[in-house]
């Protein structure tokens, strides 16, 4: 909508409000009117039926869902976990502070949505460090939970694209924890032996 707030701002408020489902469904129905050799460039019935797979839709959905309600206020399932948390990191080392909260926001992005992770780990954090308890660099733990919390790849409740993959058999449930683990303890790694000593230094 930005592109053409300018010259088009009925447009640009009209997309606005659309959402971001807009722009896929305007796509589907031009592919399913123009048409090739008498046929349509996409089936919709077809599409629906073979192009995609509905238990992994459900899957993300639910984890989607149950995601958005952990995080209400109503619930307090935040506000218990930093009652409960906060005597705990106030005893620990700033080192291995961050390393919980880099594999924290690492293993939760893997199981539910990154909202929700960023959301539940930086409220957390932002606590912790409010108490003065720990000696930690709150912005730079900040900045890697954001980039932890973009690693969703090692099982389908992650994100859309990997329970598609597994369901489709393009790959395996296995290989995709497999291999997607060993990217996210190499990641996990990098942020706390190098970004966090970046952060540090640079005073963010």
């Amino acid at each position: 909508p930005e592109l053409v707030g300018g010259f088009l701002p009925d447009v640009a408020a009209f997309l606005k409000t659309a959402g971001m489902a807009f722009p896929p469904m305007i796509g589907v129905i031009v592919m399913a009117i123009l048409s090739f050799d008498g046929k349509p460039l996409l089936s919709i019935q077809e599409g629906l039926q073979k192009g995609v797979y509905w238990p992994s839709m459900f899957l993300v959905g639910a984890t989607l869902s149950m995601g958005t309600l952990v995080t209400k206020p109503e619930l307090g399932v935040i506000g218990l976990l930093e009652s409960s948390l906060v005597p705990v990191f106030a005893t620990l080392s700033p080192i291995l502070v961050v390393i919980i909260f880099v594999l924290w926001a690492g293993l939760q992005t893997n199981v539910s949505s990154n909202l929700v992770t960023v959301s539940v780990v930086t409220t957390v954090l932002t606590t912790v460090y409010a108490t003065g308890s720990v000696d930690v660099q709150a912005g730079t733990i900040a900045c890697l939970i954001g980039f932890m919390a973009s690693l969703a790849f090692m099982t389908p409740p992650s994100m859309p694209y990997v329970a598609i993959s597994v369901g489709s058999g393009w790959t395996n449930a296995k290989d995709a924890f497999v291999y997607g683990g060993g990217l996210f303890l190499l990641s996990a790694a990098s942020a706390i032996i190098v970004g966090y000593p970046l952060g540090v230094f640079f005073g963010i």
